[in-house]
């Protein structure tokens, strides 16, 4: 994600600052600082409201989808951080009325949401369409908490500088929501293409070719789109990385493996001759053009993006002499070669293109992929060399601890992180006291 997103976001937090200062003088440092921390929270929490609307533009400043998908994720979990020790410090302004009756309600209804869904969110068995039905909840808890900003008693008004400010962003977060729910649906959504092969091809993947109803959608080697059928009440949007690269004739192929809820129910709606609509292409996975070394990793269903490279790669040496400098190596990282489904097509690459060479490394068969075989591949002559990688996070992490230790720069390592829902990451070091702090902090709910 772009520094220039993060760092818009951390000064919106810290503008605010210019006017909790004055105030410093007139009333404790712990009631302001609790203050600060809850509008802080709201000022983040409209963030994360702002990126989910993926409106153009956004990519420019944050950077590209998956990597707003995971900044979505921090945003929101800080945001409950910061209403955690809001909650827990003492508020109480001096000089001011106790907080009270229905601003009070307001805000501990949206705050003891807004921890239910959150911390929900990160657990991954929880079932997709459950998560996702309970997900649109999460603006209108926003809601109470903003009416609780605007209903309190402040150490400033409203109509000030600051209090204009903090209200702006819940105004702006709740227009976000309201865009989501009210106007997104309204929209076209995308191009119509329709259903011209269904192919398994083995074990949990398969493929889906589309063709062009009318006008074909703009996309680029590596990038992903918004899948939906054409159907009401089966018109959910789903992101699916391209697993071919842009034609003449408009054909797309996905290559879908049933991984979760939704692929597994979905898989089976996907027949010859339906209408589904496509969004434009998203992300900037893309093969790099200026490295002279290149490194791609593709783990299990990983590979898609880079048979889109690969079918790029090819479409952009057949023309020309056959001496067109390239140097690619692809590892195919599977448990078996038989898992291995496209291997032949890459073989195909690898006999028109030299220079472009193609590893497939079986696990189960003595050749676990690791960071010694990315070291091995790394020139020793000074070459400009970029590592992409699509895959398992585990492996991705290995992989970028090798060549932090090789001194390789960080920006030469490319990868793509989607995931439309993921954990924290922290589960295995803080959830076994996480866990009871939530339900203590739950627990009068139930008692009521």
């Amino acid at each position: 994600m772009k520094r220039l997103g993060i760092g818009l976001i951390v000064l919106s937090v810290i503008a605010q600052l210019m006017g909790y200062w004055p105030l410093m003088m007139q009333h404790g440092v712990v009631p302001l600082f609790s203050q600060f921390l809850g509008s802080s929270a709201l000022i983040v929490m409209a963030w994360a409201m702002i990126l989910s609307t993926r409106i153009r533009g956004l990519e420019a400043v944050f950077g590209p989808l998956d990597q707003m998908y995971q900044l979505h994720k921090w945003l929101a979990v800080a945001s409950i951080g910061l209403m955690v020790l809001h909650e827990n410090l003492d508020a109480e302004v001096k000089g001011l009325p106790e907080i009270e009756g229905i601003a009070e309600d307001l805000g501990d209804w949206g705050y003891h949401g807004l921890l239910i869904l959150i911390f929900g969110s990160l657990l991954t068995f929880i079932p997709y369409h459950w998560w996702r039905f309970s997900h649109k909840f999460i603006g209108v808890l926003f809601g109470l908490c903003a009416a609780h900003f605007f209903l309190i008693e402040k150490p400033y008004d409203i109509l000030s500088v600051l209090g204009l400010y903090v209200g702006g962003f819940c105004v702006l977060g709740l227009v976000s929501y309201l865009f989501q729910i009210a106007v997104r649906p309204l929209l076209i959504r995308g191009a119509l293409y329709e259903i011209v092969a269904v192919h398994q091809v083995a074990g949990e993947i398969f493929e889906l070719t589309l063709r062009p109803k009318d006008k074909a959608i703009s996309h680029k080697a590596g990038q992903f789109a918004f899948l939906a059928l054409d159907k009401k009440g089966k018109d959910e949007a789903h992101p699916f990385t391209i697993s071919s690269a842009p034609s003449k004739d408009g054909l797309i192929r996905f290559s879908i493996k049933r991984l979760g809820d939704y692929t597994g129910l979905i898989s089976d709606q996907f027949l010859v001759g339906e209408t589904v609509r496509l969004s434009r292409g998203y992300g900037h996975f893309l093969r790099p053009l200026k490295a002279q070394k290149q490194i791609w990793v593709g783990a299990g269903i990983g590979i898609t993006p880079f048979l889109a490279w690969a079918q790029d790669l090819l479409s952009q040496v057949q023309g020309q002499e056959k001496s067109a400098l390239v140097d690619v190596d692809l590892y195919y990282c599977v448990r078996t070669e038989q898992d291995a489904v496209y291997a032949r097509e890459l073989d195909e690459v690898a006999k028109e293109v030299p220079g472009f060479r193609l590893h497939v490394m079986a696990s189960r068969q003595g050749q676990r992929f690791s960071a010694s075989h990315l070291v091995t591949a790394l020139p020793d002559d000074g070459q400009i060399v970029s590592v992409a990688y699509c895959g398992p996070d585990a492996l991705r992490r290995e992989l970028q601890m090798a060549l932090r230790a090789k001194d390789v720069p960080s920006c030469s390592f490319h990868y793509e992180a989607f995931e439309i829902r993921s954990g924290t990451g922290l589960w295995r070091l803080v959830g076994a006291r996480l866990l009871p702090h939530v339900m203590d902090r739950l627990s009068p709910l139930f008692s009521r």
